[in-house]
């Protein structure tokens, strides 16, 4: 008798629970999944998820969309110059370095900081702009932010990853500490003339956008990808409301609640890691703490000729992109396993 119910139970096929949730309410998307792969993922977490990341897809996407086509809206021409006026040489500009963009434990990447002096153009010609440019630039200088990948610590650690430390190599084998190499590192990202720039009127605020070197054209990509994925998310959350409803009836309100939440829970978490990185990798300072001047005629050398000229600088090492790729997968795993 045993014998006999255990081999009939074998021979049983499986049932699973959100089969017959798949079957009532599952939308055209998921059915082209094929069987196999809905029985196995037609649950109320990953549906939940699915349903969430569309939402947060589609708002990035509508977020940059109104971004881009409000510079493309305002923007205007002009003639802009790096850290000094027109009637300025380079030897006479002047910019700043920001040890504010902290990671963690007092670590700090320096960053140039370079006042744009703007010149208004009454036309979008780029030849005549650069004839009949306005003779005064902007009151408010705009500020442009250039990543050298000199990084230190301003606190903590041992000694020799200070920021004042003599632990760097300046022009050749000098040593020097990580605001003059920095220092040397700007210098050459200075435009050495006069170029091409749009702007928007009134927009002060440090960012990266403040000044661009072409124009912006209609964002029509980013248009049409937040209509896509807000079509997509629209599937996404009719299937899911019917996936759930198919759960709620199978196995009742209370465990379909508790699933939900868990869903909700583990993709919070997964966008609060990646808001976190966000803001360490964009935070911009635009107070004036924590920068300083440095005067580029401090930096020159004379040649052989009597030229004045900038001596070149060797740069710093960037890390591998794979190894932020690794750093990414692991915080995934991690979060995906709790």
């Amino acid at each position: 008798f045993w014998l006999k119910a255990f081999a009939q139970r074998a021979l049983r096929p499986p049932r699973h629970r959100c089969t017959s949730a798949c079957n009532k309410g599952g939308s055209v998307a998921f059915m082209a999944m094929g069987p196999n792969l809905m029985s196995s993922t037609c649950t109320v977490m990953p549906m939940t998820c699915l349903m969430l990341s569309g939402l947060v897809f589609a708002a990035a996407c509508w977020m940059m969309f109104h971004k881009e086509y409000a510079f493309h809206h305002e923007q205007l021409p002009g003639n802009c110059s790096d850290a000094r006026f027109h009637n300025q040489s380079l030897t006479e500009a002047r910019f700043f370095i920001d040890d504010t963009l902290k990671a963690h434990h007092g670590m700090v990447t320096m960053r140039c900081v370079i006042p744009v002096h703007i010149y208004p153009c009454a036309d979008d010609n780029s030849a005549y702009c650069a004839r009949y440019s306005s003779e005064t630039p902007l009151p408010t200088a705009r500020t442009r932010f250039e990543i050298t990948n000199v990084r230190c610590r301003l606190f903590g650690g041992t000694r020799t990853q200070h920021c004042k430390a003599q632990n760097w190599h300046c022009l050749g084998a000098q040593p020097c500490d990580a605001y003059e190499k920095a220092q040397r590192l700007c210098t050459h990202k200075l435009k050495v003339s006069p170029y091409e720039c749009y702007y928007v009127p009134g927009t002060t605020q440090a960012g990266p956008d403040q000044v661009r070197f072409a124009r912006r054209a209609f964002p029509i990509w980013w248009l049409l990808g937040s209509i896509v994925l807000s079509l997509q998310s629209v599937v996404f959350c009719c299937g899911g409301a019917k996936v759930i409803a198919g759960d709620c009836e199978n196995r009742g309100p209370k465990e379909t609640v508790v699933q939900t939440a868990k869903a909700v829970l583990c993709f919070g978490c997964i966008v609060s890691v990646l808001v976190v990185i966000f803001l360490l990798l964009s935070r911009v300072s635009d107070s004036p703490l924590g920068r300083v001047a440095v005067e580029v005629a401090n930096l020159t050398r004379i040649d052989e000729g009597g030229r004045t000229i900038l001596p070149q600088e060797e740069p710093v090492p960037m890390t591998p992109w794979w190894q932020y790729l690794l750093i990414l997968l692991a915080v995934f795993g991690g979060v995906a396993l709790l």
